[in-house]
């Protein structure tokens, strides 16, 4: 069939976005095959996945695969400093707001007495909400972000960081 004005379709327009959003450490994700404002039966309450397409730029999708790609799933922001040099601290810090935000990521500060100014006093996980949408949507699979995470180059600092105590988070409550 030849195609005409009327016959020609964008590739928008014939299939749902899928565009390729994340740095060349991970060539292999693409964001939900869905479009603000579809609805699924089995939407994830509390997340709005047309809100979510919306907070991922690239860094900011970055930082969640750094997250689940994390060895403990709950990195600090000196780890996650480290795994974005192209970000300023701030930047990250304004980043990891914006996840919140949307309710993907979740922080947990902790106390370590005379370390107020510390980047080991926050950690950050996704939610359980997050994990039922990206595996709902094949996003951001652990062991592949984690196998990835593990070829990154940390100097003895961030091992450090990697290898401190961290809470253990529950539905209910945090223990440190």
């Amino acid at each position: 069939m030849k195609e005409t004005p009327e016959t020609r379709k964008t590739q928008r327009e014939r299939s749902p976005v899928e565009t390729n959003v994340y740095d060349s450490r991970y060539p292999n994700t693409i964001r939900p095959t869905t479009r603000p404002g579809d609805t699924h039966e089995d939407d994830t309450e509390g997340i709005d996945p047309s809100e979510v397409l919306d907070a991922l730029s690239t860094s900011r999708a970055n930082i969640v695969a750094d997250i689940v790609g994390h060895p403990r799933g709950m990195p600090s922001k000196k780890e996650l400093d480290h795994t974005n040099p192209s970000l300023a601290l701030s930047t990250i810090t304004e980043h990891l707001h914006s996840i919140e935000d949307v309710s993907l990521i979740e922080s947990i500060r902790v106390d370590h007495a005379g370390n107020a100014r510390d980047d080991l006093n926050a950690f950050f996980f996704l939610t359980d909400e997050a994990r039922q949408l990206f595996d709902r949507n094949n996003l951001f699979d652990e062991d592949a972000y984690q196998s990835v995470y593990q070829e990154i180059q940390m100097p003895d600092e961030i091992q450090s960081a990697e290898n401190a105590d961290r809470p253990s988070v529950n539905a209910t409550t945090v223990t440190v």
